[in-house]
C-alpha cells in the first residue's frame, strides 16, 4: 500500500471514529435522560406509596430540586445510610454498550473492507502496468497506455516514455547496425581488393626476374602484404564483433576435430620452428554450443601466440575435458610465460608486451578473448609453474 492511498483510507478511518464518537455521545445524553427520569418516577411511585396524601408537596420538592446548584447535604445523607453512586443499579447501561459495540464493530467493518477493495484496485493496477513492461520487452506493447487519474498517473506516464524512448532508440540502433555492417562490407572489398592485386603482381615479377637482389626485395615485400593481409582480417573481424554485426551459430561443437582444423592452419609455421603439437584426448566425447568458423578463429589465434613465444623444437600441448558446468580446455607452451606487468593487459586491443612476436599490433588475443565470450565462454590467461604460459577456456551451457 503506498503513501497516497494509506493516508486516504487513514482520513476515512478517522472520520469514521468522530463520527462514532459523536454517535455515541448523542445516545449516552439520551439514555442518561432516560435513566434519570426512570429513577425519578420509581422514587415518586415509592413515595405515594408511603404517603399519598403528599402527592403535591412531593411535586412541589421535586420542582424546587431542578434550581438547586449544591447537592452536597443530599449526598452525604445518602452516603451516611449506605447509597453510593457506584452501588447504584442503572437500568439501559448494557443497552448503551451493545449500540456503542455494534455500532463501532460496523465502522472497523466498513474499514476493513474499504481497505481490502483498496489493496486490491492497487495490485491490479501494478499488474496491469508489470504486465506492459513485459509486452515492451517483447516487442508486443500497444503504442498508447490507457491514462487513469490515481496515484500511479505519474509512474505510468514516466513508464509510457521511457518505453516509447527505447523503441526510438532501438530502432535507431537497427538502422546504424545495418549502415555499420555496408561500411565494413565496402572497406574489406577495398583493402582486400588492392592487396591481392599486389601479391598477383608480387608472384609474375617473382617468376620473371633472375637476380638475386630483386628476389630478396620480392620475399620481404610477399612477408608484408602477408602480415598486412592478416591486420587487415583481424581488424575486420574484431569490428564487426564489437559492432554486434556477426550472427553467432549455436551448435554442438565437437573439441577434437575443431583442435585438427586448428593444427590444420597453424602446422607450417610449427614446422618453421621443429615445433610438436599435442592434443591429449580424454576417452569420451567433449563438446561445447557454438559457431565452428568463429571457433577455428579463436584458437587458431592462441595456438599461434604460443608459437610465437616458445623456443625452437619444444612441444605446445593441447587438453581438454568436460564436467556438468562447463567444458574446459586448456593450451600450454613450454616458452618464457608472461611478463607480470603484462597479466593484467593481455587481452586489451593493440596493446604490445616485452615479449610480443615482431610485426605483433595486439589483436589476436583480443580476437579471441571477444569470440569465446560471445559464445557464452570465458578465459585466463596464467604462467606455469613448470615455466611456460597456459590459456585456460570454459565453456558453459549456451544461454540461447
Amino acid at each position: 500500500m503506498n503513501k497516497a492511498m494509506g493516508s486516504k483510507v487513514n482520513d476515512k478511518f478517522i472520520g469514521s471514529i468522530v463520527l462514532i464518537l459523536v454517535i455515541s455521545t448523542f445516545f449516552q445524553i439520551s439514555w442518561s435522560r432516560h435513566i434519570a427520569y426512570t429513577q425519578l418516577a420509581k422514587m415518586t411511585e415509592s413515595m405515594l406509596q408511603y404517603k399519598p396524601e403528599m402527592k403535591q408537596e412531593w411535586m412541589l420538592i421535586i420542582k424546587q430540586a431542578d434550581g438547586l446548584k449544591n447537592q452536597d447535604m443530599g449526598e452525604k445523607l445518602l452516603e451516611q445510610y449506605g447509597y453510593l453512586q457506584q452501588g447504584i443499579k442503572v437500568d439501559g447501561k448494557g443497552g448503551i454498550i451493545a449500540i456503542a459495540l455494534v455500532m463501532g464493530g460496523a465502522i472497523l467493518g466498513t474499514y476493513c473492507i474499504q481497505r481490502k477493495k483498496e489493496e486490491k484496485r492497487i495490485t491490479k493496477r501494478i499488474d496491469e502496468l508489470i504486465e506492459y513492461i513485459k509486452l515492451a520487452q517483447e516487442d508486443k506493447a500497444s503504442s498508447l497506455l490507457i491514462n487513469r487519474e490515481d496515484e500511479f498517473s505519474l509512474l505510468q506516464d514516466e513508464i509510457y516514455k521511457t518505453i516509447t524512448a527505447l523503441y526510438q532508440t532501438r530502432k535507431n540502433a537497427l538502422k546504424d547496425k545495418e549502415i555499420l555492417k555496408e561500411h565494413i562490407a565496402n572497406i574489406a572489398h577495398q583493402l582486400k581488393t588492392p592487396l591481392t592485386s599486389i601479391g598477383m603482381m608480387c608472384e609474375l615479377i617473382g617468376e620473371t626476374a633472375s637476380e638475386e637482389e630483386p628476389q630478396i626485395y620480392l620475399a620481404q615485400l610477399q612477408n608484408q602484404l602477408g602480415r598486412m593481409n592478416q591486420w587487415v582480417h583481424d581488424l575486420l573481424l574484431l569490428a564487426k564483433l564489437e559492432a554486434n554485426v556477426v550472427e553467432m551459430e549455436s551448435k554442438p561443437i565437437e573439441v577434437y576435430p575443431l583442435m585438427l582444423r586448428v593444427l590444420e592452419l597453424l602446422e607450417p609455421i610449427a614446422k618453421k620452428k621443429n615445433q610438436q603439437i599435442k592434443i591429449l584426448c580424454p576417452e569420451k566425447e567433449v563438446s561445447f554450443m557454438g559457431d565452428m568458423k568463429w571457433s577455428i578463429e579463436a584458437f587458431s589465434n592462441l595456438v599461434k601466440n604460443c608459437i610465437e613465444h616458445t623456443p625452437k623444437d619444444r612441444t605446445i600441448t593441447i587438453s581438454y575435458d568436460e564436467n556438468p558446468l562447463y567444458c574446459l580446455i586448456k593450451i600450454e607452451d613450454e616458452g618464457e610465460g608472461f611478463e607480470l606487468e603484462d597479466m593484467s593487459h593481455l587481452f586489451e586491443r593493440f596493446y604490445k608486451g616485452k615479449n610480443a612476436a615482431k610485426g605483433s599490433i595486439g589483436i589476436g588475443l583480443a580476437l579471441a578473448k571477444t569470440i569465446i565470450e560471445e559464445q557464452n565462454g570465458y578465459i585466463e590467461a596464467e604462467n606455469r609453474k613448470e615455466g611456460g604460459a597456459r590459456f585456460t577456456i570454459k565453456f558453459y551451457p549456451s544461454k540461447k
